[in-house]
């Protein structure tokens, strides 16, 4: 796709979660915003008025009972466009996570993937609260085993 900078990394396990972010712009602006596919190393944030890229954000994100305040960029930008079938907004990378941090987005992910993957799966609750429909591997893979 034009003006998206080609991955230089693998890419991260995303989750197409959908929620509300804070986002903070060199502390003058803050405005909510609607974010997707949430990963650990950072989401899509769906808007009408992306910011350029390059620009240092503050991204208040809750998981939880808690709500984090992660420094991040902007890495790429997709306008405001006449189709509908791509969203504008922004991709937006999180930076220097502390463990902390880290392990509060992993539980947040591993929360998604698992209610996903029991809704898409029809399993069971029985089954479910056994670890059944095949989320011991998923989640063995998130965890790199």
């Amino acid at each position: 796709m034009a003006g998206r900078p080609r991955a230089t990394a693998p890419r991260m396990l995303r989750v197409a979660s959908v929620g509300e972010v804070l986002i903070g712009v060199a502390g003058e602006r803050v405005r909510v915003e609607r974010y997707t596919d949430l990963s650990l190393g950072g989401l899509f944030v769906e808007s009408m008025f992306p910011e350029e890229r390059g620009t240092r954000l503050k991204v208040d994100l809750e998981v939880g009972p808690q709500r984090l305040r992660l420094p991040a960029e902007v890495i790429w930008t997709r306008p405001v466009t006449i189709s509908a079938r791509e969203r504008s907004g922004m991709g937006v990378a999180f930076e220097q996570l502390t463990t902390p941090q880290k392990k509060l987005l992993y539980v947040e992910l591993s929360r998604a993937v698992r209610e996903g993957a029991e809704r898409k799966s029809g399993t069971p609750p029985s089954e479910r609260a056994r670890g059944g429909g095949g989320l011991r591997a998923l989640f063995d893979r998130l965890r790199g085993k």
